[in-house]
């Protein structure tokens, strides 16, 4: 299951997909990340481009996710 915020779905669809595999939260202008998002335990994509989420809230992220890839760029890093 994957799910395309560009459609306009409210972040609290999340918790009622519990198969969710990929998420795309990419250019949302997010400054923290929704919660219980670390409760999608069957994720194995998660971007987050383009946020304003902190490096620190990715890292406890990543540990609660470990089979998860999860891919951010800080917004103010030169690439």
């Amino acid at each position: 299951m994957v799910f395309d915020f560009s459609d306009s779905i409210p972040l609290h669809e999340l918790y009622n997909a519990s198969n969710l595999e990929v998420i795309d939260l990419s250019y949302c202008d997010l400054e923290i990340l929704p919660h219980g998002i670390e409760n999608l335990k069957n994720l194995k994509h998660l971007y987050f481009w383009g946020n304003k989420i902190s490096k620190v809230e990715i890292e406890k992220l990543r540990r609660a996710l470990p089979g998860s890839k999860i891919t951010s760029v800080h917004p103010y890093k030169k690439i």
